[in-house]
């Protein structure tokens, strides 16, 4: 009977949907500094560094950067979900600097892998 009411009721899930999809590199800059227009400081200045980062393809700085303004709190929900895109194509450049052996880079995936 149990099987019957899972059939009947379908699987049940935690709600979300899926994945959110990675912000182009190309866009970042563009889509940070609307996101996070009505910001202030510290935020502000953190944008900054990563939009600097981004522009400057310093993909491991980009990578940290990003870390420590998600670790803000005072973000909003729009701005947690935009930057969580945006680090999604961030943490997959640092991954490929890796790969060609830049040393800042492997580091910086080094930390990414053990934080998870």
């Amino acid at each position: 009977m149990a099987t019957a009411l899972f059939l009947l009721a379908g699987p049940m899930g935690c709600g979300r949907s899926e994945a959110p999809s990675p912000v182009e590199a190309a866009q970042i800059p563009a889509v940070l500094r609307e996101t996070f227009q009505s910001a202030k400081e510290p935020v502000t200045g953190l944008v900054t560094d990563l939009v600097d980062a981004v522009e400057a393809k310093d993909w491991p700085k980009a990578s940290v950067a990003a870390q420590a303004l998600s670790k803000t709190t005072t973000l909003t929900t729009k701005q947690r979900d935009m930057l969580a895109r945006c680090l999604i194509t961030i943490n997959t450049q640092v991954t490929e600097a890796a790969a060609t052996g830049n040393s800042e880079a492997e580091e910086v995936h080094r930390m990414i892998r053990l934080d998870k």
